[in-house]
């Protein structure tokens, strides 16, 4: 997995540098998924509250069973995560601000 670097630009759209897609969104979007459903590899896009000091993207299946956990850098950015480590099914990715819930999202991964 790597972290990606996000930019901000003064009219609220996020541009992310760095990984091997683009995307941009309007703000208060704190979490997002690309490309959902996915066959293939999957970009998990973050913004952490501002004043947060640290983030933890929370991966769980429907069971709520942990399959991963991973600390993230800077107040935003993205995370590339293979798709061969993730089974088939739909995965619930959660993302936390200093240990505070603020955000999930739901991924499709697809045989």
């Amino acid at each position: 997995m790597r972290t990606e670097k996000l930019l901000l630009s003064s009219d609220g759209t996020k541009m992310f540098l760095g990984g091997k897609g683009a995307s941009s969104a309007t703000l208060p979007e704190l979490l997002g998924v690309y490309p959902n459903p996915t066959k293939g590899e999957v970009y998990v896009t973050y913004q952490l509250p501002e004043g947060a000091e640290q983030g933890r993207l929370e991966l769980r299946d429907l069971l709520g069973r942990p399959l991963l956990n991973k600390s993230l850098s800077g107040s935003g950015g993205i995370v590339d995560l293979s798709q061969g480590r993730l089974s088939p099914g739909t995965v619930v990715l959660m993302l936390y601000a200093d240990d505070i819930y603020v955000a999930h999202t739901k991924l499709v991964v697809l045989r």
